[in-house]
């Protein structure tokens, strides 16, 4: 039965009818008819059964520009679809969309790989049994779709296959590559039902590799390489490093491998030892070389034969004097198993186990006190001879019993105008020698009986007897006249009264400057006239002290949470750069300690990145992570070559010279073409004043914490916290820029490179 549709649905389902024809440019059965003003004809060649065809709009909606659309019943949504055989439904062909220019279309959709829009899904009609040949052709059950057609599962014949809903050809379908579900990977194709990957590549287990070129997968799926070796037409090949060179398949050293001596397949006669790439006889094996195997070696300096043939060092010792100990760089010393820098280190100062004493340091190899302002060193401890009574003026001056030093000189505590005479008994005390009858003018001069001492002269008076005297018109005791104390006119200062003819302070208190003072607590006369507490310090019970954290270190106070000069208590130094951090000693942020010395994280081939990180041969340490040194070529990100002068990688990775070659500048060659300033050495053509692998002499190889230079291999170190020179440098070495020039490191030697 036919419906009429709502207008507002007819305008939605003109509007789908635009929009498909926009975006499909494949024409094939949306051919329009001749006459229809582009309608597309949908319908099937038979004619519809259920409703004749009209052209009437709808009774209830007045005619507008919008055309009413007689809707077959398979598209409505309130009645389902005839899908009896002999009751198709009715798509009458003269009813066709309109495709009007008034109908807007917000923006096409492109559908790609074959596809077309249906609905706003890009589908395959060839094979969508929802969208079979057109957009909404839906097969019944039972039926798939092949090639755009509804066909019966019966048709889905060999070879092809019904996988779901879909017939498919499992010999091409790389979504069921030979059987239903079999979807190959990504980049490889379904040839004859199998899944091949492109050109020479190989399919291992879902990935296409090379396996000429693939380290995991070389030669075959299952061929893995190890690290030291690399994947060459199919093989692994070892890489080798250092002095190294492929013979065959194995990495010998041809400076000294009997069997390939200076060149690969080179065999030394009977009787004759490979050295330094030359066939010699043994009887040329002289002291103090020593035949181990083949070779002539020497036990006291060879790594592979320290001491004894076989007796191999660890990559982390050097053979001295024919035993294994660690490595020390930097101009360090190997003290007790230990490296460390005896021109800094107090408990090896200057050599091995030469400890300094408390509150001294070690400077350039000398113990020498670290003493505040005003201080001297007497004796190995901080004093001032200023005020000290046992080195008074000088170390070791000593002042007698009762005496103080005061202003380096050993004397009584007397107030101006006083002198400071013995007595008979041996002490000493403050006299005026202007009154005092047995100090009269000088100590020791005794008045006679009936005499005075005026002016310190001794003078017999009458009438106004002693102690008493005339001051003016006044008969005086000047042993108590604060007003004349021990002679006419003798005023005491503030505070003060005469005794004994003398001004005194009261008990406690001493005569400082004009002024009486409690030595106790003056931090100006603390203990002592003219005895002055340093900066930070007060004065407590006659001594300076400081206020906590703070103590006194010598003559000033120190934090000695802080001082790296007294860190955690007085005396403790701290060396190789660490600074004092809560009273302890430790490397700054972004260094660690090595061998005595703080060194940078970001710089240290040692520790790189992190403590006890070490760098490779051939590399260096450059913002914390291990490189290649300049010039050099990474292999596999932790092995580097020198493609210049390598003759197992001239010029390119795995490109090996052969016999009678030399690498030079890249290309391999007659080694006679290895000329001045270079050196041919087994195959490395080299500069050896420079280079890292033949330094000074062939196979002469530099650590990873030294460069060569002139010859010789310098060590440096790279000190915390410095980025640009001038850096705090241990005596014997120079501040130069780091080989990657981001950094400055500390340098053995006067000379930068």
């Amino acid at each position: 039965m036919r419906r009429l549709l709502d207008p507002r649905l007819s305008l939605a389902l003109v509007s789908l009818a635009s929009c498909s024809l926009l975006v499909d440019p494949d024409t094939s059965g949306l051919t329009p008819r001749p006459g229809t003003d582009g309608a597309v004809d949908t319908a099937p060649d038979s004619p519809a059964t259920d409703a004749p065809p009209t052209d009437t709009p709808p009774t209830d909606v007045p005619p507008t520009d919008v055309p009413s659309l007689d809707a077959p019943a398979d598209v409505l949504p309130d009645a389902p679809p005839d899908v009896t055989p002999d009751a198709p439904a009715d798509v009458t062909p003269d009813v066709h969309a309109d495709v009007t220019p008034d109908v807007p279309v917000d923006m096409p959709v492109t559908c790609t790989g074959g596809t077309r829009l249906c609905g706003d899904t890009c589908v395959d009609v060839q094979s969508d049994p929802r969208n079979c040949g057109a957009c909404g052709t839906a097969c019944i059950a039972g039926q798939a779709c092949m090639a755009g057609a509804c066909v019966t599962l019966s048709t889905c014949a060999s070879p092809r296959l019904m996988c779901g809903a879909s017939c498919v050809d499992p010999r091409s379908d790389a979504t069921n590559c030979g059987a239903c579900g079999v979807r190959c990977p990504t980049g490889a194709s379904c040839v004859t039902g199998v899944c091949r990957c492109p050109g020479a590549q190989s399919l291992c287990g879902d990935t296409c590799v090379d396996t000429q070129t693939d380290e995991q997968h070389c030669g075959s799926c299952s061929g893995v390489c190890t690290a030291t070796e690399s994947c060459v037409a199919g093989v692994c090949t070892p890489v080798c490093t250092g002095l190294q060179r492929l013979c065959g398949t194995s990495c010998v050293d041809v400076l000294s491998d009997p069997r390939n001596c200076g060149a690969c397949g080179t065999t030394c006669p009977g009787g004759q030892i490979c050295t330094s790439g030359s066939c010699m006889a043994v009887s040329t094996c002289t002291a103090p070389l020593t035949m181990c195997g083949s070779a002539c070696v020497d036990l006291t300096s060879s790594n592979a034969n320290c001491g004894a043939c076989g007796r191999t060092c660890a990559a982390t010792e050097v053979c001295t004097a024919g035993a294994c100990t660690p490595v020390c760089s930097g101009g360090q010393t190997l003290c007790s198993g230990t490296c460390t820098d005896t021109r800094a280190d107090p408990r090896n100062c200057g050599a091995c186990g030469r400890s300094c004493a408390t509150g001294q340091t070690c400077t350039a190899g000398v113990c020498t006190a670290i003493c505040g302002a005003g201080q001297s060193l007497c004796s190995g401890t901080c004093v001032n001879t200023q005020s000290d009574p046992r080195n008074c003026g000088t170390c070791g001056t000593t002042c007698p019993a009762g005496l103080v030093c005061s202003a380096g000189a050993c004397t009584c505590a007397c107030a101006p105008g006083s002198t400071c005479c013995p007595s008979g008994t041996g002490a000493v005390g403050c006299t005026l020698l202007s009154i005092d009858t047995r100090n009269c003018g000088r100590c020791g001069n005794v008045c006679g009986t009936g005499q005075l001492c005026v002016a310190g002269v001794c003078t017999s008076v009458t009438g106004c007897a002693a102690p008493r005297m005339m001051c003016g018109t006044s008969c005086t005791d000047v042993q108590t006249d604060a007003q004349n104390c021990g002679r006419c006119g003798n005023v005491c200062g503030a505070g003060q009264s005469c005794v004994a003819g003398a001004c005194a302070c009261p008990t406690g208190q001493a005569f400082c400057g004009g002024r009486c003072v409690t030595t106790a607590s003056d931090a100006q006369n603390c203990g002592a006239c003219g005895n002055v507490c340093g900066t930070g310090q007060t004065c407590a019970m006659g001594m300076c002290t400081c206020t906590a954290p703070s103590r006194v270190c010598g003559a000033a106070c120190t934090n000695v949470t802080t001082d790296p000069r007294n860190c955690g208590t007085c005396g403790n130094v701290c060396a190789g750069g660490t600074v004092c951090t809560a009273g302890r000693c430790a490397c700054p942020t972004g260094s660690t300690l090595s061998n005595g010395v703080c060194v940078s994280l970001a710089s240290d081939p040692s520790n790189c990145g992190t403590a006890g990180n070490r760098c490779g041969d051939g590399q260096m340490c450059s913002a914390g992570r291990c490189v290649c040194r300049p010039g050099f070529t990474s292999i596999g990100g932790t092995l580097c070559t020198d493609l210049q002068s390598s003759p197992n990688n001239c010029g390119a990775i795995g490109n090996r010279c052969g016999a009678g070659q030399a690498c030079v500048s890249g290309r391999c060659t007659n080694a006679g073409n290895c000329s001045a300033p270079n050196t041919n050495c087994g195959g490395w053509c080299v500069n050896r004043q420079t280079h890292p692998y033949h330094c000074g002499t062939c196979g002469n190889v530099c650590g990873r914490d030294e460069v060569c230079v002139a010859g010789r291999c310098r060590g440096f170190i790279a000190p915390a916290g410095c980025t640009t020179c001038p850096c705090a440098c241990p005596g014997g070495s120079t501040c130069c820029a780091a080989q990657d020039r981001m950094a400055g490191v500390c340098l053995e030697g006067t000379t930068c490179p």
